[in-house]
């Protein structure tokens, strides 16, 4: 491989201060992160057994996120059964080797109508 020199002064650079401020803002910054994580990973299963009422959510809030998570699942799954019925179905490729008699030929996707609502008798 060829590799052209840089024409970057790696030694000087690394040997500002500002870069060494960095440096030095970088540790802290991780140290104090590993630290918060670390307090609140031990913490939370603490919380939770000992004070059991203080770590429960509101059950509005609850109500709220599986509203809104229903909604987003529901919008993905109409959006990815449209996306894949609009997709050419495609012939397997052949299978090669050991496995050749234990692969199975792939089913084209089909998207169907709901079934109709059944018609009350009498």
């Amino acid at each position: 491989m060829n590799e052209k020199p840089s024409s970057v002064d790696w030694a000087a650079l690394e040997a500002k201060p500002e870069f060494r401020a960095l440096l030095a803002r970088k540790a802290r910054f991780i140290v104090g992160a590993t630290v918060f994580f670390m307090s609140y990973y031990l913490a939370l299963p603490i919380l939770v057994g000992y004070f059991p009422d203080l770590m429960k959510k509101p059950r509005s809030f609850l109500k709220a996120v599986a509203k809104a998570n229903a909604a987003q699942v529901t919008l993905i799954d109409r959006h990815g059964k449209e996306y894949l019925a609009s997709l050419d179905a495609q012939s397997p490729a052949p299978a090669a080797g050991a496995n050749a008699a234990v692969a199975a030929p792939a089913a084209a996707i089909e998207v169907s109508a709901p079934p109709p609502a059944p018609v009350p008798v009498g």
